[in-house]
């Protein structure tokens, strides 16, 4: 996790996935024998990849990438967490069904909150994903509009 000051590197964090009858749960956990949730866990629903329930909130599916690792494509998903009525908590939740939250970016503080990789594919996901350059990782905003002259 990172923060203003600092890296927060954790060695092991267990990732559960729960396959249920209309949905997946991910649960991150400190202890692999345990169900505590470490920091957080969402679900994703099976009859639909457009949604994931993060928080106890419906979050849409914004974008989806592709990323070839050693010959393999990678289907990343990009969700968008925004509570109403609540300031700077907007973020990007970026997953994939295999390894679960990859990234997770804070739009409202254009700050990097959390990474998450277990092994050599979802270490590159997630560079990959940071290293992105297209607008997937960071959605580059629009320039701004021309001024007409109204004047002339």
């Amino acid at each position: 996790s990172y923060r203003f000051d600092r890296i927060k590197s954790t060695d092991a964090i267990f990732l559960k996935i729960i396959p249920a009858k209309n949905r997946t749960d991910y649960i991150y956990s400190s202890n692999p024998a345990s169900d505590t949730v470490f920091a957080f866990s969402f679900f994703v629903y099976k009859e639909t990849d457009s949604i994931i329930n993060i928080f106890n909130k419906d979050c849409p599916l914004v974008k989806t990438k592709n990323y070839k690792i050693k010959g393999k494509n990678y289907c990343v998903r990009k969700y968008y967490y925004d509570e109403e009525n609540s300031f700077d908590e907007e973020s990007s939740i970026f997953y994939n069904e295999n390894y679960g939250l990859l990234v997770y970016y804070n739009d409202g503080w254009s700050t990097l909150i959390n990474t998450l990789y277990y092994d050599e594919i979802s270490l590159q996901l997630v560079d990959s994903i940071l290293n992105d350059k297209s607008g997937f990782y960071k959605q580059i905003p629009p320039p701004p509009p021309k001024i007409k002259n109204e004047l002339k």
